[in-house]
Formats: structure tokens, C-alpha cells, sequence
């Protein structure tokens, strides 16, 4: 008997903490919209530091474009990097982006184009254009890399590309 209320407190807590996650990220954005960054911060940085991969989008976001915080697109770059490990196409197609242009990252087309083809795959629209752009671009060899890259980051579920 004891188990099964262990059991059952653990599965409660489970869909309190995803209930209590999505409040403190819905307040984390009604925060920002309004303008209150701060506000803003202490509910992302938590929940993004948990792996929460849309309040790692939105510190991306704020690294991004230096909200409230210091600009600094290495640590962008960083948050874009957990998000898209986890399927999100936006922090995607933003890697692909930062990749491209070296921007908190190395240089790398072939990272951008792995990128933008992933997060086309995974449904981002502007990301279609992109690597096709990319694409033009590429070497063969460039491209084989990327294609294989693609391959191996798709199988790992993202995870490590």
C-alpha cells in the first residue's frame, strides 16, 4: 500500500510540476510582453536551467538582443543550442543563422546548413529558403558532411549535434 501512494504522489507531483512549469512560463512571457525583463529572467532562467526548451528559446532570445541582460550571443547561442536539441525548429533555424554568420559561434556553413535542413524538417517555414540558400553554396564535400551530420543528429534525436 505504501508503494502505491509513493507511486501516486510521484505521478502527482509529475503533472503538478509540468502544470506549475507552464504557469511560470506563460507569467515568464506576460512578463516580457509587458516589459518586465526581470520579471521575466526569474521565471525562465529556472524553468530553461530545468530543460524547458521554449524558456531556453526565450533566454536565447534575451542574450540574443542583450533584454535586460548583457548581449552576448556565445551564451545565445548556448540556450538556442539546449532548445534545439530538443525538436525546437526556431532555435534551429537561429543556430543555423548564428552559425552562418559566426555570431557566438565558429563559422561553419556546414553546421548551418545541418541546422536549417533540420528545422525545415521540423516544420519552420523560414528555414526552407534558408537552406536552400545554404545549399547553393555548399561544396560537395561540404555537402556530404552536412548530409551525414543531418543523418547522425536525426538519429541521436538531436541530441550532441
Amino acid at each position: 500500500m505504501k508503494i502505491y501512494l509513493l507511486l501516486a504522489a510521484l505521478i502527482g507531483g509529475m503533472f503538478l510540476n509540468t502544470h506549475s512549469h507552464a504557469a511560470d512560463f506563460k507569467k515568464g512571457l506576460n512578463a516580457k510582453k509587458t516589459g518586465n525583463i526581470e520579471a521575466a529572467l526569474r521565471e525562465f532562467k529556472p524553468l530553461a536551467e530545468s530543460g524547458h526548451k521554449n524558456a531556453q528559446f526565450q533566454l536565447g532570445l534575451l542574450y540574443a538582443f542583450g533584454e535586460g541582460v548583457q548581449k552576448d550571443l556565445s551564451l545565445a547561442s548556448e540556450w538556442f543550442h539546449r532548445s534545439a536539441e530538443q525538436g525546437h525548429a526556431r532555435s534551429q533555424v537561429i543556430l543555423s543563422s548564428l552559425y552562418f554568420n559566426g555570431q557566438g559561434l565558429k563559422k561553419d556553413i556546414v553546421y548551418a546548413h545541418m541546422w536549417a535542413s533540420i528545422a525545415a524538417t521540423n516544420g519552420d517555414k523560414a528555414a526552407i529558403p534558408t537552406k536552400r540558400i545554404l545549399e547553393m553554396r555548399l561544396t560537395p564535400e561540404q555537402k556530404e558532411k552536412s548530409l551525414k551530420l543531418i543523418s547522425q543528429c536525426t538519429e541521436r534525436k538531436f541530441k550532441d549535434c
